[in-house]
């Protein structure tokens, strides 16, 4: 008698090879979707650190008194650091006003995030982004 078909073995076998093949295409999807994220979110960071940096360059000592960015002075009369808004990146127009946040969705224009601007001993500025 010839029988033909699978075997209860052999069909549990190949369901558990497909589960196992379920489980390990999902973990690398997860994985790759996270570091996908983080990529948006360090591409975002940069970009609005380096306008920050920018922005110090092309300003004069003036234009950053009439606006939110602050450079308070030591005692020795130079800056250390300079603190500029997010708003004022988009009102000179280094940014978008659309530019969105990948970390919360938002348009970045709502929250408050801003730039740290340190210069170290040998006048290399750090441009640090904050509230992100």
């Amino acid at each position: 008698m010839n029988k033909k078909g699978f075997t209860f073995i052999e069909l549990l076998g190949a369901i558990v090879i497909m589960i196992i093949m379920a489980v390990i295409v999902t973990v690398n999807f997860s994985k790759m979707q996270t570091k996908r994220e983080n990529k948006r979110l360090e591409e975002f960071k940069n970009r609005v650190q380096d306008s920050a940096c920018v922005y110090i360059d092309l300003s004069s000592n003036e234009h950053l008194k009439n606006n939110n960015t602050v450079c308070p002075k030591t005692s020795e009369g130079t800056i250390d650091y300079c603190t500029i808004k997010f708003i004022d990146l988009v009102n000179d127009g280094l940014v978008s006003e659309n530019l969105v946040n990948p970390k919360t969705g938002n348009k970045a224009i709502t929250e408050n995030i801003t730039v740290k601007i340190t210069w170290s001993g040998n006048s290399v500025k750090k441009c640090t982004i904050q509230g992100v």
